[in-house]
């Protein structure tokens, strides 16, 4: 609400995302309550074990470290005319199951690292995430050309390409 009303009087040219969870993203796992969604793809890589702590059917939103620049990047090039009155969007990202995320790094990466991967189940957590809302409409900024990986497999590459050790 901010920056349309700042926009609107004309105090900044600004624009505003809601961002997927991103990964697999650099860097050691932290306090979030998401940072198991990047640590049980990024400490396999690296031949170290990671934890999860929901279910295997478990489904999230996300977006490659990647493709969040590129989109940060067009989007901060976006005409104010193209924006309209509502300049704050939901940015493109995917929807994949833990499933689907280690199905990808076996694909890409071979079966290996997913064994390193351990289930110990973490209320806490499981409370915290199963409470995320999943109402997600990023038809705005596709329409203003940003874009979404095409698989969890290409974020898996992407962070061996960009950010592995």
């Amino acid at each position: 609400m901010l920056i349309n009303a700042y926009c609107r009087k004309g105090y900044v040219d600004g624009v505003g995302f809601r961002l997927p969870t991103i990964s697999v993203r650099p860097g050691k796992p932290n306090r979030a309550a998401s940072s198991f969604m990047s640590s049980i793809m990024r400490e396999p890589l690296n031949g170290q074990e990671a934890i999860c702590p929901v279910d295997a059917d478990f489904p999230h939103y996300y977006l490659s470290p990647r493709m969040c620049v590129e989109n940060l990047i067009k989007g901060a090039e976006l005409k104010a005319e193209k924006l309209g009155k509502n300049r704050c969007m939901m940015m493109p990202g995917r929807m994949w199951t833990i499933a689907q995320m280690i199905d990808a790094l076996t694909v890409v990466a071979g079966p290996e690292p997913a064994k390193l991967i351990k289930w110990e189940s973490q209320p806490d957590i499981q409370a915290i995430v199963k409470g995320w809302r999943f109402d997600l409409r990023p038809e705005k900024a596709i329409k203003l050309g940003l874009k979404a990986d095409e698989s969890f497999e290409d974020n898996i590459r992407y962070y061996i390409q960009d950010d592995r050790a």
